[in-house]
């Protein structure tokens, strides 16, 4: 994932439809928090797209009671089904890129496998890499430990102390993809570790 903003920029307060007709539009950078409140609950979310143009959407799982193993779905204009990702994120979290193929509206389906509840966040970015506010990057962080992991930490409400740190360097493997954090990220990441 590539930037982290502080906030969601849209909060679902009424559910947002599984409808071409939803009232809830993502603008490139923006993130959203919602809710699956029941097995049958779909949110649809309207962004427009320009052709030629590459795009991620990352869905995440967040909060106490969050979203687990989200399912992230990409409509037509006319509501048709045209690509899906079900654990392409960290974790069991969600991420889809897709180079668009017409300029016009299309619909983000937010949803989980296996019918599951819970809260979510969700992100429309332009470019290859997921754009994520600091619920989602917490939720994504979290989600990569393990359940053995947890064990060896202690108790419930205990302190712990995280030693951490930031790659100056390109490792041997994967360098082609390597690029520094920046002031603002290494920030946002202190910032994710102190809400776990």
């Amino acid at each position: 994932m590539s930037t982290i903003s502080s906030t969601p920029n849209i909060i679902e307060v009424l559910d947002a439809p599984f409808s071409t007709s939803t009232s809830y539009t993502l603008l490139v950078g923006q993130t959203a928090k919602g809710l699956i409140d029941s097995s049958l609950d779909r949110d649809f979310y309207k962004v427009n797209l320009v052709a030629g143009q590459t795009y991620t959407f990352a869905l995440v799982g967040t909060g106490s009671n969050f979203l687990a193993d989200p399912l992230l779905t990409l409509y037509s204009s006319a509501g048709l089904y045209v690509n899906q990702d079900t654990n392409n994120g960290p974790g069991l979290s969600s991420s889809l890129t897709y180079l668009a193929s017409q300029t016009g509206a299309y619909y983000l389906g937010a949803y989980a496998t296996g019918g599951a509840t819970g809260q979510y966040g969700l992100s429309f970015t332009l470019g290859t890499k997921a754009s994520v506010d600091l619920l989602m990057a917490a939720a994504a962080e979290h989600s990569l430990i393990s359940a053995t992991d947890l064990d060896q930490w202690g108790s419930m409400g205990t302190s712990a102390t995280i030693t951490y740190g930031f790659r100056n360097t390109s490792p041997t493997e994967n360098s082609a993809s390597f690029s520094k954090l920046s002031n603002v990220e290494m920030t946002a990441v202190k910032e994710v570790i102190e809400l776990t």
